[in-house]
């Protein structure tokens, strides 16, 4: 079950916080309201989604949006008010809000609650894909095999672990300077038929022989498979040293 999204909404006029509060819940979203911009500030842990007015007495919406941001730069903000202006929503959308909603009219609550969720939804999605990238970045650099991730286009290294820096002896930035191609040991022709080999089996495994910093050849087994990191397509290739198995 999809958690309710969790949104402070920021209003001087709290007769409306009441009134926004409660047909936004029957939107399902988990509205806290508040008056106060510090008490909604110090909120801000806990929501996924800041909904504030433009006008108020103690700051203006933008204000309040500079003082969101230096707390959480990606927090949805949609800044819902009743100052229509073209220049108003310019200015808003400028300053950075991840939304603009006027007051007033028949079909403005509903279009908040869609901007909220829009933007919720959003957040949420970001917000997985950070954490993959963080839980990808711990497994990557600090596993016992030599990992690296490949450009697939050009056959460039874009990173090596730890563990492939200490098998190979290159450091992260002669790494980077190579070509997987440069580091295989095996006549070009060699290579190339193998890789075909592999796909036309539809295989990730591939045996092939790798050249380490100091001369020495080695015979490897190498399991690549296409991933996404950071939003980039790399080669994700696991190595293992097989220099046991004939050649």
């Amino acid at each position: 079950m999809v958690e309710q999204p969790i949104v402070a909404h920021l209003d001087d006029d709290e007769a409306f916080l009441d009134l926004a509060e409660r047909f936004l819940e029957r939107k399902d979203l988990d509205v806290r309201t508040y008056a106060d911009p510090d008490a909604a500030l110090d909120a801000l842990d806990d929501v996924e989604c800041v909904v504030c007015d433009y006008d108020m007495p103690s700051c203006d919406g933008l204000e309040f949006l500079e003082r969101v941001r230096d707390h959480d730069p990606d927090v949805p903000f949609v800044l819902f008010t009743g100052k229509g202006s073209e220049e108003v929503a310019s200015t808003a959308i400028s300053a950075g809000v991840s939304d603009y909603v006027q007051k007033g009219g028949a079909d403005a609550w509903t279009l908040l609650a869609n901007r909220v969720e829009r933007a919720v939804s959003e957040y949420r999605a970001q917000r997985e894909l950070r954490e993959r990238a963080d839980r990808f970045e711990a497994i990557f650099e600090e596993h016992a095999s030599p990992m690296l991730l490949v450009d697939p286009d050009t056959g460039r290294i874009e990173r090596a672990n730890h563990a492939a820096r200490e098998f190979y002896g290159y450091d992260a930035d002669a790494f980077t300077d190579r070509r997987v191609d440069d580091i295989n040991a095996l006549p070009p022709e060699e290579v190339a038929a193998r890789r075909a080999a592999a796909d036309a089996g539809d295989e990730n495994h591939f045996e092939f022989e790798h050249e380490l910093a100091d001369g020495e050849v080695r015979a490897v087994d190498v399991y690549s498979t296409p991933v996404s990191v950071g939003g980039d397509d790399v080669l994700f290739s696991i190595v293992h040293d097989a220099s046991d198995r004939e050649r």
